[in-house]
């Protein structure tokens, strides 16, 4: 009988024992639990903070002086940090912290009123590698296989837009419509400030632009109604600015192009001969300008962004 008495006890005393265990190991567990998921609040909650100090600096371009700084700005139970510098002309880097506790997340944005870096951006292919023929040569970055729209590059701006704006030149050799008609050996006149162009052509036709050497221009070839590939040239110098392609456009002979071109073709476009087309963030910014208020009156908005 003394001995069951014994045995019961050593039992009841290892059983409380192991809840004693369990007691402490859940009350453990739920601590390191809450602990986890207090950080993992904070922590979103100082993504937040970085994320507000970008959209501060957003609502306060282009006004706002660069170089600016803010450090350990108290805001709610947090802080943030914020840095904003001027990369190229109507374009700015903000990179900021927001700290709760802690835990601290970084964020790094581009902010611009425009979103142009590359020399050749296309939808479809350039010489299907982007390696132009001949001695043609390409400064800068090739963007081929590209998703891209008119208003994404312009902060929702489009053609129409610029085609309709008051000191837009118009030139068409489809129907005139009351603007200048092309002529017939595919020559425009100097191309300065903004220019829409209409052309329907074949194999055998070649469009010709000067040299703007002493402006800058924003031309808009609209080749999308020609049944085939328009030979693109360059005549007696340098472009400078931005040149907008629709449609099936060869870029052969000796065009030199100094700023930025789109060309919105899926298709495969040809540069050869000893083409020069090379990224100018001046003479993209000068031919920006020509877009007059109607562009630099619209706020910057983020064109790339990253948390780091």
């Amino acid at each position: 009988m003394n001995n069951n008495r014994g045995s019961i006890l050593v039992t009841t005393l290892g059983f409380a024992l192991v809840f004693t265990f369990f007691g402490f190991s859940s009350i453990y567990v739920g601590t390191v639990q809450n602990e986890l998921a207090e950080k993992r609040r904070s922590s979103q909650e100082a993504f937040w903070m970085a994320d507000g100090a970008v959209q501060k600096a957003k609502s306060q371009l282009p006004g706002l002086s660069v170089p600016h700084n803010e450090n350990n700005t108290l805001l709610g139970n947090g802080s943030y940090d914020l840095a904003v510098v001027l990369v190229s002309p109507s374009r700015w880097k903000a990179t900021s912290k927001g700290v709760i506790g802690d835990q601290s997340r970084s964020i790094e944005a581009e902010i611009g009123r425009y979103n142009i870096e590359n020399a050749i951006t296309t939808e479809g292919t350039l010489n299907d590698d982007c390696l132009p023929d001949g001695s043609a040569q390409i400064s800068g970055i090739c963007a081929q296989g590209a998703e891209f729209s008119f208003e994404s590059i312009f902060n929702g701006l489009s053609k129409n837009d610029i085609k309709n704006l008051p000191g837009t030149t118009q030139y068409d050799n489809i129907n005139g419509n009351g603007v200048t008609d092309i002529p017939a050996n595919g020559d425009l006149p100097q191309v300065t400030g903004v220019t829409y162009v209409t052309y329907a052509g074949n194999n055998n036709d070649s469009l010709h632009v000067p040299e703007n050497s002493s402006d800058s221009g924003f031309l808009i070839i609209d080749a999308s109604q020609s049944t085939g590939s328009i030979t693109f040239n360059v005549t007696g110098g340098t472009f400078h600015g931005i040149i907008w392609v629709m449609g099936d456009v060869s870029v052969t002979g000796n065009p030199s192009i100094s700023g930025a071109m789109f060309i919105e073709n899926s298709n495969d476009t040809k540069i050869g001969g000893t083409a020069n087309i090379s990224f100018d963030a001046s003479d993209v910014a000068s031919a920006i300008e020509e877009l007059g208020t109607s562009f630099t009156n619209k706020k910057p908005d983020i064109v790339s962004w990253k948390e780091i």
